[in-house]
């Protein structure tokens, strides 16, 4: 868990501008509604400070509900009425601050989903490092992998006849990979990971006893 300190400097300069505007006699309403203004403050604060722990999603959203919708958003009004600033407790205020702030966090919660949904895509397909993030849905970079596997074999890469049309699949590439990772694969074996696999494989015999070569090479 670290600290977000570009985060905590805006947080801390608008957390001193929020309570400067309202919990001194400075009055805004002739500028803007009362209200709004409310929604629109702990909206930002909540939407920065979510950003100032670097840790899992559960207990940020957690420290931001305690920090920013029960303390800042209900204990400000009380504090607020205790003041000598010709200000008086309103209910409807603490509304506004609780509808801000959950409309912050619930924005955050969702981004946050979402950014750690496509990192654990991207660790779950980029199988081989060094391979380009690519759209997976439009079948961009399935035979990256594939193709830098084969030329670890050297010239006898050469030997291995793919079909003349190569399905792009996930399917293909994990079929092969699981060939060659094995100590040494037989024939029938091979054979039998092709059919089901669906992929056109020319002189299976042959291309069972390369992946063998290449795997006693290593």
């Amino acid at each position: 868990m670290r600290i977000r300190f570009s985060f905590a400097g805006v947080f801390l300069l608008l957390l001193l501008a929020a309570a400067y505007a309202g919990l001194t006699s400075l009055q805004l309403g002739h500028i803007v509604n009362d209200k709004v203004l409310h929604v629109a403050t702990f909206f930002v604060l909540t939407v920065v400070f979510y950003w100032i722990v670097d840790t899992n999603r559960r207990r940020t959203l957690h420290m931001t509900l305690i920090v920013c919708t029960l303390i800042l958003g209900i204990g400000s009004e009380f504090l607020q009425s205790f003041l000598p600033n010709g200000r008086e407790f309103d209910m409807y205020d603490i509304v506004a601050n609780i509808v801000g702030s959950l409309a912050g966090l619930g924005l955050c919660t969702w981004y946050h989903k979402r950014m750690l949904d496509r990192r654990r895509q991207r660790k779950t397909y980029n199988a081989v490092p060094g391979e380009d993030e690519a759209d997976l849905e439009l079948g961009e970079g399935h035979e990256t992998g594939l193709l830098t596997k084969l030329r670890e074999l050297g010239p006898w890469r050469k030997r291995l006849i793919i079909g003349t049309k190569t399905r792009r699949t996930i399917g293909m590439r994990k079929m092969l990979l699981m060939a060659m990772h094995q100590r040494r694969p037989t024939t029938q074996k091979f054979r039998a990971l092709a059919m089901r696999k669906s992929v056109l494989i020319d002189d299976q015999s042959e291309m069972a006893r390369v992946l063998s070569y290449g795997m006693g090479k290593r």
